[in-house]
């Protein structure tokens, strides 16, 4: 490997660090999915609620909404669709506030990943 490709590694790794950073905190108020005591990164918490509010959404096709396992898991997909609004509106608060941080991130990475890829 040679001396560029170690320096645009190093600050690919070290943008996206900065960038999960920015996305990793404290579990928002109200918010109770998993383990609340542990910060959670945004993103990837909502791409694990998006997964679950597709698995357990198939309740609401049932021709027989009726039953303790129909109660239990209509009331898991209405609190994870409730879990997915406070994680959407605690990312637009984080992309407001670091949305400059944010996109010179992204362009830096874009760019660093680009010349990596081509070898430049």
């Amino acid at each position: 490997m040679n001396r560029l490709e170690n320096f645009k590694k190093y600050h690919i790794e070290k943008l996206k660090n900065k960038l999960n950073d920015i996305y990793t905190v404290d579990p928002p108020e109200g918010y109770s999915i998993g383990q609340t005591d542990k910060k959670i990164h945004l993103l990837d918490e909502l791409d694990f609620l998006t997964k679950v509010e597709e698995i357990y959404s198939v309740i609401e096709s049932t021709d027989n909404p009726n039953g303790e396992t129909y109660n239990n898991y209509r009331d898991y997909l209405e609190k994870t669709r409730e879990a997915i609004q406070i994680i959407k509106t605690n990312i637009k608060e984080i992309e407001s506030k670091y949305e400059d941080e944010i996109k010179n991130i992204n362009i830096l990475l874009e760019s660093f990943e680009k010349h990596l890829d081509n070898k430049q």
